[in-house]
């Protein structure tokens, strides 16, 4: 019995210095709190931080871009599948405060730019493309350098 306990404990000595490795190695992922711009509806971050949780309205889509392409965004709701460089997610089911987390673990820690943006309409869809053109429209309507280009004579190169 004396030999089984102290074989025991020699065990859990000798691996307590693997196991504080192993958490020096990968260490958890720093939070961060996100609340996507009312103007440009994304929210840009450059550190360290692996997780992110912001609250995020149902029916929504959600696009998430880092610079590393090792770094894969995971997130608590449906992936969206798209053509798109983007990893997308949506339709979310409700409006609640969702997580999206980078993997492999190996990279947690290392620096990077994030780039989380929403909108209410899939990518790709006709309400996508009803959406730009209003917006193309009212700069055209509204921006005075646009109605100026606009208004400048055209000349064309002699041939």
């Amino acid at each position: 019995m004396k030999i089984s306990v102290m074989a025991l404990a020699g065990v859990l000595l000798m691996a307590a210095p693997a196991s504080a490795e192993t958490e020096l190695a990968h260490p958890l992922p720093m939070r961060q709190t996100f609340r996507l711009d009312a103007e440009t509806g994304c929210y840009l971050y450059e550190g360290r931080a692996a997780e992110f949780v912001g609250s995020l309205k149902r029916g929504s889509y959600v696009s998430v871009t880092m610079d590393d392409p090792e770094r894969i965004p995971i997130m608590d709701a449906p992936e969206f599948k798209s053509n798109n460089k983007a990893a997308w997610f949506g339709p979310l089911p409700e409006s609640r405060a969702y997580t999206i987390v980078f993997v492999p673990a190996m990279l947690i820690g290392t620096p990077g730019n994030v780039v989380i943006c929403g909108r209410t309409f899939a990518p790709g869809s006709p309400e996508e493309a009803t959406h730009r053109d209003k917006v193309v429209q009212d700069m055209v309507d509204h921006d005075p350098n646009t109605q100026d280009v606009l208004q400048e004579p055209r000349v064309h190169p002699a041939k």
